[in-house]
């Protein structure tokens, strides 16, 4: 295989796995198939460098495409149960299969359209920065394939090639694709940033990009928050506004349940209406601002989710979300009413230091049923209840309850293989481990067995901070489930039955690489994903300010102006003088000099009685260059012998000769005789 054939083969793999990698970031393709795409495009490199030659029959191939167009209404019916995984799905499939028997340019175009369309498929489902990544990567390999491809093309054509690279050819073409993709990409960068509200649309119009968050619906089942604490997507950033640090182990607050099945949480669906002005709305009374003492006031950027839950940590005096209407549930939990297409920033005045979960008491007789209903349990929970309680007051007794779960139960992120008929009692007396959810249940469900009322919380606990983005990183990993139990006297106080899990204290490598791609991905989602006309303004006043600042270091008044003597203008004025004047010329005539010098090069570099075919294009384009001085250039549609005959020079028809002798005969010392031409018109 040829250097072109095999740099047109990568590219083309390239375009296919670049394709294929912006689907796999967005999160949406399960580990089976992540890994068996990934053995199809290793397998595919190993065929092109010829470490392995193994090829897939024809009619294997076309009964595997049959087969994965029969699977298709298969897998969106009953296995994917929706239509867009189910396309890329197949779009995987019939990629491994293509990629793997590609051996005709038909193949290779069929290739081609597989990538694009993973592409599509990665521009829907993602909209981070890993996208805009891959984009680039895919830009690049369709350049490299697009010029590696006509030369492959022109090559095949039954023809004498007149000019031998003296170089190698593919890493020219890769620095030629590289080349024209930095080009593009910083062009387009620069029309985007003029043409906010186009490029906005560009990138919004393909579909809504919301990640399913699992644990945050109307009715959660046990075990959805244990499957999102997999997950290390970074879901809100968070910025204090007052320069304050969150303290470790705060909880963000986000759906209140308080019915429970066995199985299934359910929220109520009793809401409070809040209208707003311009966005902004109070939600604590006066006395409640008076007993929660000093407020903070902290930026939330909440990724697009299929969720309409805030998440706010600390008990709130002010939101300003920028929506006409908001919803309070029963609770104290504040809802849109309705799934946000992209990406919402919020900003939340709170007190983050008071132990107290919102509430004001529960001064109506459905409300304490509401919050003491219990479903048909297994006997033996409430015997433990008792027995872990013991006696004394009620605060005391669901201290005692959530000091036995934290230190007798085990926490475990593991999913028993087959579902329990009762799943409290399997984790309270068989597993006696598992994750938060199973914790905050047991708790809440135990209390409620004593007369105690209590509720689940799910939310977010704890952060990351980010030191290169000056935000606080909350990740899908930090979901987690507690409870809020009402004692008389003080009202609804939070508790956490969860053993705590240690974190890695060290900072690693790795650890700083994730800081930089999550501050890459929080300047996309604002400076691109949300990027309008009113950032366009920020953008340019900020630009403003920096091109002031750097005026005023040489304004006369400014302390920077450097004091120069005349003394030193003495000394150093001429040597600058002549510096200044030979970096113009630089400037000005390097190009050109340089080229000379290269040409020059390349001919005392070409051997006498060792001179190759293709020397002779070498050393007829240092001719042209030195005729073109002369007043003399060739047209492009010239023969060498109608550009002699035009030139009327007898060293020009004796050059041409030995050009063509060298060219199309091989004569090796032909080229002798054009240096010594060359030398005596120079």
């Amino acid at each position: 295989m040829g250097a072109v054939e095999r740099f047109y083969q990568l590219a083309v793999l390239g375009l296919v796995a670049s394709g294929y990698a912006g689907v796999a970031l967005s999160g949406y393709l399960d580990r089976a198939i992540l890994i068996f795409m990934g053995l199809a495009l290793l397998a595919r490199a190993l065929q092109i460098f010829g470490v392995i030659r193994v090829v897939l029959p024809s009619r294997l191939v076309e009964f595997c495409a049959l087969a994965c167009i029969l699977y298709y209404p298969v897998d969106y019916f009953y296995l994917s149960r929706d239509f867009l995984l189910a396309t890329v799905h197949m779009i995987i499939f019939l990629a491994v299969l293509k990629i793997l028997s590609a051996r005709t340019q038909r193949d290779h175009f069929y290739a081609l359209s597989i990538a694009f369309l993973e592409l599509l498929a990665s521009a829907i489902l993602s909209s981070g920065i890993s996208f805009f990544l891959v984009l680039a990567v895919f830009l690049c390999c369709l350049i490299a394939a697009l010029t590696s491809g006509e030369i492959r093309r022109a090559a095949s054509k039954p023809q004498i090639v007149a000019h031998t690279a003296r170089l190698r050819i593919a890493p020219r073409l890769a620095i030629l694709a590289f080349s024209v993709t930095s080009g593009i990409l910083i062009i387009t960068a620069g029309l985007f940033f003029l043409l906010p509200r186009t490029a906005s649309a560009a990138l919004r119009g393909l579909a809504r990009h919301s990640y399913h968050l699992s644990g945050f619906s109307n009715q959660v089942r046990l075990g959805e928050v244990g499957e999102l604490q997999l997950d290390a997507r970074t879901i809100m950033r968070v910025k204090p506004y007052n320069g304050i640090q969150l303290p470790l182990g705060l909880k963000w607050r986000g759906m209140i349940l308080s019915r429970f099945d066995g199985r299934i949480w359910s929220a109520s669906f009793r809401w409070q209406d809040l209208r707003t002005e311009r966005g902004v709305v109070q939600v604590a009374t006066d006395e409640e601002r008076r007993l929660t003492g000093k407020t903070v006031l902290y930026r939330v950027d909440l990724s697009p989710v299929d969720s309409d839950a805030l998440f706010i940590a600390g008990l709130p005096s002010f939101l300003n979300v920028g929506v006409p209407l908001l919803r309070r549930t029963e609770g104290g939990g504040y809802r849109l009413g309705s799934i946000p297409a992209d990406a919402i920033r919020y900003e939340v005045s709170s007190s983050i230091s008071t132990p107290l979960a919102p509430g004001r008491g529960m001064s109506q007789t459905w409300e304490r049923e509401q919050y003491l209903q219990l479903p048909a349990l297994d006997p033996r929970i409430p015997v433990l209840a008792r027995q872990l309680m013991g006696e004394g007051d009620d605060l005391s007794r669901v201290r005692s309850l959530e000091k036995h779960l934290r230190s007798d139960y085990g926490y475990s992120l593991k999913f028993p293989s087959v579902q329990p008929k009762d799943p409290l009692a399997d984790f309270l007396f068989t597993r006696k481990q598992g994750h938060c959810e199973y914790f905050a249940s047991s708790m809440a469900v135990m209390l409620r067995t004593q007369g105690i009322p209590s509720r689940v919380v799910n939310g977010f606990a704890g952060s990351t901070y980010n030191p290169i983005s000056d935000l606080y990183m909350i990740r899908a990993s930090d979901a987690h489930s507690w409870v809020e139990a009402f004692i008389e006297g003080p009202g609804w106080m939070t508790f956490d039955p969860t053993p705590s899990v240690p974190r890695p204290n060290a900072p690693s490598l790795w650890t700083t690489i994730g800081y930089y791609l999550d501050a890459a991905d929080a300047f996309w989602q604002e400076w691109v994903m949300d990027y309008d006309l009113a950032r366009q303004f920020v953008l340019g006043a900020t630009i403003e300010l920096g091109l002031r600042d750097i005026t005023w270091l040489w304004h006369p008044d400014s302390p920077h102006v450097p004091r120069i003597s005349q003394q030193t203008m003495t000394h150093y004025g001429v040597p600058a003088f002549l510096l200044i004047v030979a970096i113009g010329m630089l400037v000005a005539f390097g190009q050109s000099w340089l080229e000379m010098a290269r040409s020059a090069w390349l001919v005392r570099g070409i051997r006498a009685g060792g001179a190759k075919p293709g020397d002779a294009a070498i050393l007829y384009q240092h001719l042209l260059k030195i005729m073109k001085k002369r007043g003399y250039e060739k047209p492009a549609w010239f023969t060498p012998r109608e550009f002699a005959a035009t030139v009327r020079l007898r060293a020009v028809d004796e050059f041409t000769e030995g050009y063509n002798a060298l060219r199309y005969g091989g004569d090796a010392a032909a080229a002798e005789r054009m240096k010594k031409i060359l030398q005596d018109l120079s």
